[in-house]
């Protein structure tokens, strides 16, 4: 009898390489015939296992193995879920060493939305093959998911989270997919700890995705975007947005993008015409404006004992970055609203008669809306940005003057807390 000469490994291979195949079209592929594609691949991948693993006989392990890869394919289709979980279940009933089954078994109860079930699954792998890469990932995701009974726990795991996509990292420094996780490990944990190193962190690890990713990750692209976009590093956001709607429209990119170009089109011009205009109202607000800087109690966060002599200036006078020493004092035209609401956007003038936009960070709704027209602030070591984007061939740009803690800002004397809890005075005399 003549024979294709082809091993039982080389069957295997040939079959896992068509569920790889169907993993990347499902991850990849978002034109209109998305469900098309992925339904006739699928349909070559199970009739590939049926043709390569059939005739096992009494062999537990390649019985196993064989409903395992059924069970892998049908979990790519959403009408087959029910029996994914199935196969999965029957795979270790079989061979309760499958480590693939129990792994997987882990993914189906996450889109079931059982996390901890899932995680149950995904250690119980990781005890049998401790370097599994997939696995370490899918736990990182599933504990940042999973339920807990309070904020220490949940600080645990995702600072948990963070360590596991490190480990994933370890296993193949080349792998885009694990430094995707790992940034979106850090994003997860600082919208929960508000640690901004853990946005640094996550720009850092989505860069390093980028520039290893074998194929492109819209997902990658949007969450870098939303990022950026908490920053105002609007050019940086418009772009990645962009590039995320190119690969997956669905994700609507394109109208997070018009979005931000609406913002500072309507900001630029509404300073252009603020300028513009001899407003007697408005000049009266800058005259009650102080000339010199009396004693005033900020909210103390600091960790030295480091003083400074601080002298109130206008933003003309101010360095871009950060200008320790500076109290910047001015009354609030107007709040700028905004989609996504973070940072919360105010138009001020100061005793220059100059408009700048104040971006506070870390505060609630509450306290935001109860900040009005006429209302007098005043910022500590205040930071300027100018942020601009280009449109029509046009540099759209303003300034803006970012507070991320709100110990740094008054707002009629008074702090955004509803406690002083220990102040600091500063005055011009220090």
């Amino acid at each position: 009898m003549e024979t294709t000469g082809e091993t039982t490994e080389d069957k295997t291979l040939t079959v896992r390489q068509g569920l790889n195949d169907l993993e990347i079209l499902d991850d990849t592929y978002f034109q209109k015939d998305r469900d098309t594609k992925i339904q006739e691949k699928f349909d070559s991948v199970m009739e590939q296992i049926e043709k390569e693993y059939s005739g096992y006989g009494d062999d537990a392990a390649k019985e196993s193995e064989y409903i395992y890869l059924k069970s892998k394919a049908q979990d790519f289709m959403p009408t087959l879920q029910k029996e994914a979980k199935e196969g999965m279940e029957k795979a270790l009933e079989l061979n309760g060493e499958n480590y693939e089954a129990i792994r997987d078994l882990g993914v189906v109860y996450y889109k079931e939305k059982d996390y901890l079930r899932s995680m149950e699954f995904y250690n119980k792998a990781l005890e049998i093959k401790g370097d599994d890469r997939k696995c370490l990932g899918y736990l990182s995701i599933a504990l940042r998911a999973a339920p807990t009974k309070d904020d220490a726990q949940k600080q645990e795991n995702l600072e948990k989270g963070i360590t596991l996509a490190k480990e994933a990292i370890n296993q193949d420094i080349m792998d885009g997919y694990s430094w995707y996780l790992l940034g979106n490990s850090y994003m997860s944990a600082f919208f929960t700890l508000e640690k901004y190193e853990y946005l640094d962190n996550s720009l850092k690890a989505y860069t390093q995705s980028e520039k290893t990713q074998k194929y492109p990750n819209p997902d990658l692209y949007f969450n870098r975007a939303s990022i950026c976009t908490y920053f105002e590093r609007y050019s940086e956001a418009i772009r990645d947005y962009m590039t995320a709607h190119s690969i997956d429209p669905g994700l609507n990119g394109q109208s997070k993008a018009e979005k931000i170009v609406e913002f500072v089109i309507g900001t630029t011009r509404m300073i252009e015409q603020k300028k513009k205009s001899k407003n007697k109202k408005t000049s009266d607000l800058v005259k009650e404006l102080p000339k010199a800087l009396g004693e005033v109690k900020f909210l103390s966060t600091r960790e030295t004992e480091e003083t400074f002599k601080y002298k109130l200036l206008p933003q003309p006078d101010f360095e871009a970055g950060e200008n320790r020493g500076v109290i910047f004092s001015a009354k609030v035209i107007c709040q700028i609203h905004k989609d996504p609401p973070v940072p919360a956007c105010f138009l001020v003038i100061d005793s220059s008669h100059t408009y700048s936009v104040v971006s506070l960070y870390s505060i609630h709704k509450g306290i935001k809306d109860k900040i009005k027209y006429g209302d007098e602030i005043l910022i500590r070591d205040p930071v300027l940005m100018f942020i601009s984007i280009e449109y029509q061939s046009r540099l759209l740009t303003y300034p803006s003057i970012r507070v991320i803690h709100i110990s740094d800002i008054l707002v009629n004397q008074e702090t955004l807390s509803d406690v002083y809890g220990k102040a600091e005075a500063i005055s011009e005399s220090q």
